[in-house]
């Protein structure tokens, strides 16, 4: 059908006729009774026009457009020429093939094809690339078109490579792409749609219509394979696939997959196109001047679609993408690693594909230079114990401590610690000397740690309300001979031999209270260690973090400008002193000149209680884990600044904050990293998410593949930490630090790294996105846990075989712990029991607070438990 419009109102205003002729080419079919071709001849004058055709793809394909192309310019030019035409009746037409195709293409023929698919492509998952944006809960087609060019040159070099390994072009192009994929994604089982001309018959070759067929090839790319043995499996993939080409998709969709995803395409989400059907010559219609013109795409069938087309200056490519997925500057980055990871591969094809690199020199330059965190220059000689000096002699009347009633002076301060510290070096403390410390929140507690640390030791807190056994384990493991303790939590610390008990409120009160005042010489330098602080492990054992005094100085310096620390800032200390949140708090607020405001844990989990504290000493800066920030009021007084740290961000409560005019800082950061590593002041951006902020200065920070490469913009990786801040090591564990904690190979100058197990993504403006963790460690209540520590201790209860414990989100999106639990033969499984038998052997923070029976768990083709197929409590 074929009808003409006048288009003068088009001839001076080019964007009316490009919406026109959009709008034309989505006008849909009626399958019904529509013919499948339609034509619209616009004329914008007595000698231009404008010819929009428009076929519905079940009438044909893209060889189809070669011969209609021909035929019509053959059908026009015979005309002009008054000769008959050379275009002849075909003696079999596009109905015949139909009913040839259904005859065979049922009963067992059909049968035998599918069960190859079947087989083929039984229990494949979807490739979950990164995306910009969250996918939708039902697919559409909104969509865009990039393209790109690969020179004569190069591709001469990939055609003359394909055939030295006896492969075809589309084999080669097909096994970069999933390295590529590979690469991006982390699976290891990719498939990857391409249709074929499905022309298997002589008869077929000059017939208009839809042929074209969709094979879905899936691959093994696992074992971390050579480029050149990877293509041979694929090569092997693809002929064997060729010879069941022709049943038809939509019956392989139906035979392979049960439960349809409404949010993505079955079977592959990702398809790779290499045309080299007959190319559509040129419309040649005699005297009359002819030229294309480009018509911009707005549909995007799958969630990526490259296309290439052979020419004769190379190869012409282009990217279709999902816009509701992705953002062009995404496309055009794909596209650069795309042709760096094919350069890569000519210039050694025999190397594993996880050593290729994707990135070019520019984007290289940018990850490990531009991203990471830029040095500055900060007081390297100094010491925790000599910038708290120096604020003494600066500000020694200022309030250092507050607590309920009791202020403690900076002067003050100094002097009952430098009191303390000459009673631990005649109890033999020296450089480097563990101290335990275990007391209750209070005045105590801080003097006990400035005490610790200008005798020259390194102070281990050991929280009194932790279950005996991790006490227990504590003691044992650093071999502390001395205890720093009140007579109220004395009673947590077993006696055993060589252990000295030094009780600040007992029989050691007087002894302190006669030392001297005066300082003592600074004995520590600065990678001397200042405290050793457990954190979950992933044995069912803590392990203790080694950081130095180095560590605690950056930190608490590169903190001055966005905490916007001074001279009597009021600084909530809200941490227990054994997480090491508490170091944030205490090293920033003491060694800047500010007041920390000590509370008891009682007033802190008292919501109304909390909130007098922030009143009443107009406190001006707190840090909490998102968990606690939403019992708070959005109007919290005199709060300026408010750290985030230990979970997920709630968006919304960050807004309604930020309305109110409170800055809320996100800080990432792990213990290994002495505190923090990261943060931003902005959290969330324009797309909803939340950041976690750029690299501190003098922090380096790399997101790696599982093989060490560093990954590009936007791919998910794991972060690895370098500069000062990173710790010394694990106490007493030199396997596990020589593991986590290894030599940096991206800087000339060495230094270390620690592998957070932290799984992150860089953004384009720099900023880092954080996404969970790579293991099963999770935060909980601001709490790093390693899952396994638990199910390990579960696991030794005799009324359980198996456990698994996951952290699920609950209404407001803060994690909570459920257990998993299968009972031992012959046993039944008491909740009440189990978690009384937990707070004997973990703190509660790791206790899980839903549980859920099974017979057995469910599990995964290797043989482990399949976490992704627990239910919900």
């Amino acid at each position: 059908v074929m009808s003409k419009i006048d288009g003068k109102a088009y001839v001076e205003n080019e964007a009316l006729l490009q919406a026109y002729i959009q709008k034309q080419i989505l006008v849909p079919f009626n399958l019904s009774s529509d013919y499948m071709l339609r034509a619209k001849l616009v004329s914008l004058g007595k000698e231009e026009y404008i010819l929009i055709v428009t076929m519905h793809h079940i009438a044909s394909d893209a060889w189809s457009m070669s011969i209609i192309v021909k035929e019509v310019a053959e059908l026009y030019n015979s005309y002009q020429q008054n000769r008959p035409s050379l275009v002849l009746p075909l003696p079999l037409q596009y109905s015949d093939y139909s009913v040839w195709q259904r005859e065979n293409l049922q009963g067992s023929l059909l049968e035998e094809k599918l069960n190859y698919w079947k087989t083929k492509l039984n229990g494949i998952k979807p490739l979950e690339l990164p995306l910009d944006y969250r996918r939708p809960i039902v697919r559409n087609t909104r969509g865009a078109t990039i393209g790109f060019s690969i020179g004569k040159d190069f591709t001469e070099q990939i055609e003359s490579f394909s055939k030295k390994q006896n492969v075809t072009l589309f084999m080669t192009l097909l096994s970069a792409f999933k390295v590529l994929l590979y690469r991006y994604s982390g699976q290891e089982d990719i498939c990857v749609g391409t249709p074929v001309a499905n022309r298997t018959l002589r008869e077929t070759e000059n017939m208009v219509g839809f042929f074209v067929n969709t094979l879905a090839l899936r691959s093994d790319l696992g074992g971390n394979p050579t480029f050149t043995n990877l293509l041979q499996n694929i090569k092997d993939t693809a002929l064997e696939a060729y010879k069941y080409q022709d049943a038809p998709f939509e019956k392989v969709v139906e035979a392979v997959v049960k439960d349809r995803d409404q949010s993505r395409s079955p079977l592959f989400q990702v398809m790779l196109v290499l045309q080299n059907t007959p190319y559509i010559p040129k419309l040649d219609l005699g005297e009359v001047i002819l030229t294309s013109e480009e018509v911009a795409n707005t549909t995007s069938k799958f969630d990526i679609t490259f296309t290439l087309t052979t020419t004769a200056l190379g190869l012409e490519c282009n990217v279709e993408y999902n816009t509701d997925l992705y953002r062009k500057a995404t496309m055009e980055r794909m596209i650069g690693h795309f042709t760096s990871l094919l350069h890569s591969i000519l210039n050694n094809p025999d190397q594993q594909i996880s050593s290729f690199t994707l990135l070019g020199d520019s984007e290289k330059n940018q990850l490990l230079h531009e991203f990471s965190g830029y040095p500055a220059k900060y007081t390297d000689d100094e010491t925790i114990v000599s910038l708290f000096h120096k604020q003494v002699m600066m500000n020694p009347h200022a309030l250092a401590l507050v607590f309920e009633d009791k202020n403690v002076t900076y002067q003050q301060l100094n002097e009952r610690s430098n009191q303390l510290a000459r009673y631990l070096q005649i109890k033999g403390v020296e450089t480097e000397t563990l101290v335990s410390i275990c007391l209750e929140r209070g005045l105590e507690m801080i003097i006990g740690i400035l005490g610790i640390l200008k005798a020259g030791g390194a102070y281990v807190p050991i929280d009194p309300e932790y279950p005996q056994e991790r006490i227990n384990y504590i003691l044992e493991d650093t071999q502390a001979n001395l205890v720093i303790t009140t007579l109220e939590s004395r009673e947590k610390i077993i006696y055993s031999e060589g252990i000295t008990l030094i009780e600040l409120d007992g029989e050691d009160q007087e002894k302190i209270a006669i030392q001297e005042l005066t300082n003592i010489p600074d004995v520590n330098f600065p990678h001397d260690l200042a405290y050793v602080i457990y954190t979950s492990g992933s044995t069912g054992k803590p392990k203790g973090v080694m950081i130095e005094h180095s560590g605690v100085v950056n930190l608490t310096y590169i903190q001055i400008k966005p905490l916007e620390l001074r001279t009597g800032i009021s600084v909530l200390q809200f941490a227990s002193f054994s997480f090491d949140a508490s170091c944030y708090e205490i090293f920033c607020t003491l060694l800047n000149g500010g007041k920390l405001v000590l509370a008891s844990k009682e007033t802190l989990l008292d919501v109304n209680a909390m909130e007098n504290v922030l009143k009443e000493h107009q406190v001006e800066l707190i840090t909490l884990p998102p968990s606690y920030q939403s019992i708070l009021r959005e109007d919290i007084f005199s709060v300026k600044t408010i750290v985030s740290a230990g979970e997920i961000l709630n968006p919304g409560h960050v807004t309604a904050l930020q309305k109110k005019g409170v800055k809320v800082i996100n800080a990432y950061g792990p213990t290994e990293n002495t505190v923090c590593a990261a943060l931003s002041e902005n959290p969330i951006d324009e797309y909803g998410r939340i950041s976690i902020g750029k690299p501190l200065s003098n922090v380096s920070v790399y997101i790696v593949d599982k093989a060490g490469q560093l990954l590009p913009v936007g791919v998910s990786g794991e972060l690895w930490i370098g500069g000062v801040q990173v710790a010394r090591g694990y106490l007493n564990r030199p396997e596990l630090s020589a593991e986590k904690f290894i030599t940096n190979p991206f800087s000339l100058e060495s230094g270390r790294l620690y592998k957070t197990g932290d799984l992150c993504r860089w953004l384009p403006d720099g900023n880092i996105e954080f996404l969970g963790r790579i293991d099963d460690q999770v935060k909980v209540r601001g709490y790093r846990i390693e899952l396994g520590e638990i199910e390990s201790v579960l696991q030794e209860h005799p009324s359980v075989r198996q456990a698994v414990v996951l952290a699920r989100p609950d209404a407001q999106g803060n994690n909570r712990l459920v257990g998993y639990t299968v009972p031992a033969e012959g046993s039944t499984i008491d909740r009440v029991e189990i978690q009384t038998y937990l707070s004997s052997r973990l703190p509660d923070y790791m206790i899980p607070q839903l549980w859920v029976s099974l017979e057995e768990l469910p599990l995964t083709p290797s043989g482990k438990a399949d976490r992704k197929a627990l239910p919900d409590p």
